[in-house]
């Protein structure tokens, strides 16, 4: 369906600040950034995007990216912050960014990530 590690492009990984290669594990790409920041993509075959849950994250709420269904799901202790885009077939595919400097960077962050794969995806 979707590579994780293969949505972006050079260019989108130089606006990013995205050096080096990804560590995957199963369908989840980890990229670990300067300045205590880490991005994960990750693919979630057969849950949709209503169905996301991050352990001690708040509730998801309901977004839009583009023009694509998203939720977005935030877990203030640990400045995580997540973007839940849905996907055909009851899938989605997550960004989740990790931030030491802050939940509000990390929500930015996985937000203009979310942006720039969305066109990328297939149609839900």
């Amino acid at each position: 369906m979707v590579n994780p590690c293969k949505l972006f492009s050079d260019a989108d990984l130089k606006q990013l600040g995205i050096t080096g290669q990804p560590t995957t594990a199963g369908q989840d790409c980890l990229w670990v950034l300067s300045g205590g920041v880490a991005v994960n993509i990750g693919l979630h075959e057969g849950t949709a995007v209503d169905g996301l849950h991050l352990p001690g994250a708040s509730d998801p709420s309901k977004a839009t990216v583009g023009s694509r269904s998203a939720v977005k799901i935030v877990n203030e202790k640990t400045n995580m912050c997540a973007y839940g885009l849905a996907l055909p077939q009851n899938s989605s595919v997550t960004v989740i960014v990790a931030s030491i400097p802050g939940r509000a960077s990390a929500c930015d962050s996985a937000e203009q990530v979310a942006k720039i794969i969305e066109p990328k995806l297939p149609s839900a």
